[in-house]
């Protein structure tokens, strides 16, 4: 970051449609560098936290994730000796797990969800079943 600059830079959808900004960032995208960061950092860090997203979506509830990842991380987001014999070695920031409720709720939503439901879509499509509709506790 520059001297000046109080936020980290990230991509912004809108410079997609400026075509002097779309030439800097199809540029950008071809470096080495570029493709080196994003290939491997991302996706693993990604997977990892799509991961513990539907472990939360499956065992407990979102109140649990921050205390989770604690745990995972360890104490003042050192290893602790649970997640150190548990997992692999952590020997860079990057692999640090940084999830809490919000951005938990939002991968269910945008990316878990929509998988489940089109896989159950899919499901439904292939099978016969059938709908029970109970009018007992229907107030109208």
């Amino acid at each position: 970051m520059g001297k000046w600059s109080k936020y980290k830079k990230t991509h912004n959808i809108h410079w997609e449609k400026d075509p002097v900004f779309k030439a800097d960032l199809l540029r950008h995208a071809n470096t080495e560098k570029h493709k080196q960061r994003f290939s491997s950092t991302v996706n693993e860090n990604q997977l990892k936290l799509t991961n513990v997203a539907s472990y939360i979506t499956a065992h407990t509830s979102l109140n649990s994730v921050d205390y989770l990842t604690n745990i995972i991380n360890g104490p003042d987001h050192k290893k602790s000796s649970l997640a150190a014999s548990s997992s692999s070695s952590c020997s860079s920031e990057l692999d640090r797990i940084t999830l809490r409720r919000t951005k938990c709720t939002s991968i269910i939503k945008e990316v878990i969800a929509p998988i489940l439901l089109e896989n159950l879509i899919e499901d439904l499509e292939n099978s016969a079943f059938s709908l029970i509709v109970d009018e007992s506790t229907d107030l109208n």
